[in-house]
């Protein structure tokens, strides 16, 4: 097996490992897997593929973060803009606090 960066997701994980075993014993005994048209090979694409399906979700992972990160901070600029509107609404309509309403203040 070639050398992988480690699964953070423990079903990849455990599944990866438990290709990698089975290709070790077909390794071992590839004349008796020949007729099965299963190889080495094979197994390595799998697990191949396993571990580029769990750097893809790291990716994302990563992407997913610093969206939110980007999102808090968004939160915290509009926050202090629908403070200052909520304020004025109040001011403006100092005298009819039942148009507040309209507001949904």
């Amino acid at each position: 097996m070639k050398n992988h960066n480690p699964i953070k997701i423990k079903y990849l994980s455990n599944l990866a490992e438990k290709f990698t075993l089975l290709g070790s014993g077909i390794k071992l005994n590839e004349d008796k897997w020949k007729s099965f048209n299963i190889t080495s090979e094979a197994i390595e694409k799998h697990i191949n593929n396993i571990f580029e399906k769990g750097k893809e979700i790291e990716i994302l992972k990563t992407e997913l973060s610093k969206k939110l990160t980007e999102a808090r901070i968004l939160k915290d600029e509009k926050k202090v803009i629908l403070d200052q509107l909520e304020k004025r609404a109040v001011g403006i309509h100092a005298d009819e606090t039942n148009k507040l309403k309209d507001y949904g203040l």
